[in-house]
């Protein structure tokens, strides 16, 4: 099927990421020629029938034709003809449109092809490609000649081939080749795969941005030169996008069992601690241009992170399975009281671990005491499988009731034979006398010694009265 399976997911990875993004050619497959005829000119390429120039219409139209494809049904085929005063016109074929303006084949000045922005001879592209691949059959009469291949992105500027204007390039591959085969029989069947890198650094300092492509194929890389028997097929042009990771991180920390030949992974993590994910990719352009596109984690993606670089069909895909934090829950359901000065034991449950606030250790069961009334609250962090949560423990520390009899804590008091006396307890709500009364107040007509247990909010202190004759 060509490239059209490759072609296709760029194009729903493009959709997905919300890109308006063109990574290869629109018909690097020679497969759409509009009209019947074999001389008709593939869709998004032209050669001498549209050139412009001087002498554009001195130079047969006819150089090429459709041929028998390498894959799918079609492909190309160029072939140098006479133009005038024995000039050879290499075969010669682009995204862009021919110029001839000059009658010596060697003035690049005024022979070459070029980007016709604004206008159908043109190619739109936003890629940053690591390499140029495409499939040709050559026969060539000598066998020191040498086709030609080149591809040069830029900006929004009319480019030309050869370069005119570097600070507009982007980068460059091109791919010089003998031929295939040395028999003119053979010319459409002896196909060889080539690769061409294409050069950033030349062109590095002027920052241009990726907006067209300038695709040229010639049947000579000298021009002028050919022989008007040779012939070049061409097929399966495509843009090369080297997708391979060298490393992904989570927080900082390769992923476990990382290789760059591996594209899925599972990880499990806690809710609240996503790691984060950053990767760096096998090709360098991806790296300087910023050009890996991951997406975060998050519960409308069933958090699964995906890393891709762009315009590349490997996707890398991290599942992260959420570990869930335990639900801390408490004796008592969390809520003591507890008398100053005395202590109180909670205990926890739900998790495997646990560490308490106030320095209260780090087992299940904790205990509390303070000298001093209030409210107060007491934390534990329980963790299992590396998860964590919270819960709150509330305690109420109630006072020590002052407990008086007569207004002292030890009273003492006297009584005549046969004549009673008052006994008052005060500073609680609730009392209980030795002598079994559970009013505030009692009379006594007996010495001795009267003890009186005042309670407030269920803690309790006692006063002594005693008693002469």
């Amino acid at each position: 099927m060509k490239k059209v399976l490759l072609l296709l997911i760029t194009a729903l990875l493009n959709v997905y990421f919300g890109l308006a993004q063109t990574y290869q050619l629109s018909n690097g497959g020679f497969e759409n020629w509009p009209g019947t005829s074999s001389t008709s000119v593939p869709s998004g390429w032209h050669t001498f029938n549209t050139a412009s120039g001087t002498y554009a219409n001195m130079v047969d139209a006819t150089q090429h034709e459709r041929a028998t494809g390498h894959t799918g049904n079609y492909s190309c085929c160029i072939k140098p003809r006479n133009a005038f005063m024995g000039i050879m016109a290499n075969g010669n074929f682009t995204t862009g449109r021919i110029n001839a303006s000059s009658m010596s084949a060697g003035d690049t000045e005024g022979n070459y092809n070029y980007s016709d922005i604004g206008t159908d001879h043109c190619h739109a592209f936003t890629g940053y490609p690591d390499k140029l691949r495409f499939w040709a059959s050559f026969y060539a009469t000598s066998s020191s000649v040498q086709a030609r291949v080149s591809a040069i992105i830029h900006d929004n500027y009319a480019m030309h081939d050869p370069v005119n204007a570097p600070s507009h390039a982007v980068c460059k591959a091109e791919k010089e080749f003998v031929r295939t085969t040395s028999s003119a029989s053979n010319a459409s069947s002896t196909w060889q795969q080539y690769e061409a890198d294409f050069n950033y650094s030349a062109y590095a300092t002027h920052n241009a941005t990726a907006q067209y492509i300038l695709v040229t194929f010639t049947t000579n890389k000298t021009p002028g030169q050919g022989n008007k028997n040779d012939r070049l097929y061409m097929d399966d042009i495509e843009m090369v996008y080297i997708g391979e990771m060298t490393d992904i991180k989570l927080n900082g920390t390769t992923i476990p069992n990382f290789n760059q030949n591996t594209y899925e992974y599972t990880v499990s993590c806690c809710a609240d601690n996503i790691p984060t994910v950053t990767a760096t990719a096998l090709s360098t352009i991806a790296n300087s241009k910023g050009l890996v596109h991951i997406t975060d984690p998050t519960p409308s993606n069933n958090y699964t992170a995906t890393i891709n670089r762009l315009g590349s069909n490997i996707t890398y895909t991290i599942h992260f399975n959420i570990l869930p934090a335990p639900t801390i829950t408490f004796s008592n359901n969390g809520n003591y009281t507890v008398c100053a000065g005395q202590s109180v034991t909670m205990t926890a449950s739900g998790a495997d671990s646990y560490s308490w606030s106030n320095g209260l250790g780090n087992n299940a069961t904790a205990t509390y005491s303070n000298t001093t009334s209030g409210e107060y609250t007491v934390t534990v962090t329980g963790t299992t499988n590396g998860c964590s949560s919270s819960a709150n423990a509330y305690i109420t520390v109630n006072p020590i009731p002052n407990v008086t009899i007569n207004g002292s804590a030890n009273a003492t008091a006297s009584v005549c034979s046969g004549t009673p006396t008052s006994l008052s307890a005060g500073g609680a709500t609730s009392y209980a006398w030795s002598n079994g009364s559970t009013f505030n107040a009692i009379n006594v007509s007996n010495a001795g010694t009267y003890t009186v247990t005042g309670t407030s909010n269920n803690c309790s202190a006692t006063a002594t009265a005693t008693v002469a004759v």
